[in-house]
């Protein structure tokens, strides 16, 4: 509107614009300065699509924490466990596979775990195809630190 009004655009024409650009409001209880609204909003936006990544993809819920340390364990691991998945996601961006579809096929890798190391047992082709995907060699094995205090 202080855009049309520097212009010196007839109110005519503003009510024109108005009536076919349609209306955006944000409600708030702070008091955020008119440049920031978008960014505030946005940022808004971008939170509640990690929650509903963590909802749906990384087992947030159901949640059954019986104390805060329980739940504020839960919720960091979920969050990290968001930023890998949309980290792989990213990286397969132009592939066949999306994050969903690797971790699916990964689940089925398994360990056998020693005092002093731990054997990865052989890859099949699609877990050797979704690793190559995302630029990830499986090992063979794992050195442990045995070293005790």
């Amino acid at each position: 509107m202080k855009a049309f009004r520097e212009d010196n655009i007839p109110n005519e024409k503003i009510d024109d614009e108005l009536n076919t650009a349609g209306m955006f409001a944000l409600i708030s209880s702070e008091n955020i300065d008119t440049k920031d609204i978008l960014k505030v909003y946005y940022t808004r936006q971008s939170i509640e699509q990690i929650f509903d990544i963590q909802k749906n993809n990384v087992d947030l819920l159901p949640l059954r924490a019986h104390s805060e340390i329980t739940f504020r364990g839960h919720l960091m691991l979920t969050f990290l466990a968001s930023v890998a998945f949309l980290q792989v996601n990213m990286a397969l961006a132009n592939g066949k596979m999306n994050a969903e579809g690797l971790f699916a096929v990964m689940r089925a890798l398994k360990c056998k775990v020693y005092n002093d190391k731990i054997l990865v047992k052989e890859t099949t082709k699609k877990m050797k195809t979704a690793l190559n995907s995302v630029k990830i060699t499986a090992p063979d094995e794992i050195a442990l630190n045995t070293k005790s205090n």
